[in-house]
């Protein structure tokens, strides 16, 4: 979780860096943002998950807070800035391939 963390907390420093200082942001500066979110959404999932199962059967009582902690870190990640469909358009970033015409491309401004 802490990996997550650092790694969306150094992307975000480095983006607001370039866009403060009125750079436009490479494809591949944009794709870490994207692949940043997805990877510490996705860690964040995995960790409400164990939590939720190691709470038991407890887990599924409202006052208990666990089932909305679960559901509230579900939705979040279910937002396309976080699909796990990121991981593979970094990945086809990485070999060299075109993603201008991916998902990443919504805000090309």
């Amino acid at each position: 979780m802490q990996s997550g963390r650092a790694f969306l907390a150094e992307t975000v420093r480095e983006t607001w860096a370039a866009v403060t200082g009125g750079a436009a942001l490479s494809w591949e500066q944009r794709g870490m943002m994207w692949l940043a979110s997805t990877q510490a959404a996705t860690q964040a999932v995995q960790a409400v998950e164990l939590l939720y199962s190691a709470a038991g059967a407890s887990a599924v009582y409202t006052n208990a807070g666990f089932e909305r902690c679960l559901r509230d870190v579900t939705a979040a990640a279910q937002h396309i800035v976080v699909t796990p469909t990121n991981f593979e358009l970094a990945g086809q970033l990485a070999l060299g391939m075109d993603v201008r015409q991916s998902v990443w491309s919504i805000d090309s401004r």
